[in-house]
């Protein structure tokens, strides 16, 4: 698992951040197998992705949320299950 934080303009746009992340799996022959958007009662949105490389071997997980005016994104291959599990227990206290 990869623990990712970008600065990237625009701020605070997370549709605008998984869009760039999209079009650049599409670039690159990786398709999206799922999505699936959630929030908290105290305003952070995630967005989870599983992802299959082009030769359809590997599977991946990315999840997107802002942080600040920074984006976090965890990402990872291998047991998606644990994966899944292990990222729908994010919080911010």
């Amino acid at each position: 698992m990869d623990v990712t934080v970008y600065t990237w303009d625009p701020k605070n746009d997370l549709n605008a951040f998984v869009e760039t992340r999209q079009q650049a799996w599409e670039a690159s022959g990786m398709s999206v197998q799922s999505q699936e958007a959630w929030g908290t009662s105290d305003g952070h949105r995630f967005i989870l992705f599983q992802v299959i490389a082009a030769d359809q071997k590997e599977t991946g997980l990315f999840l997107f949320t802002t942080v600040g005016d920074q984006y976090l994104a965890l990402s990872g291959s291998g047991d998606i299950t644990l994966l899944q599990e292990i990222f729908h227990t994010i919080r911010f206290d």
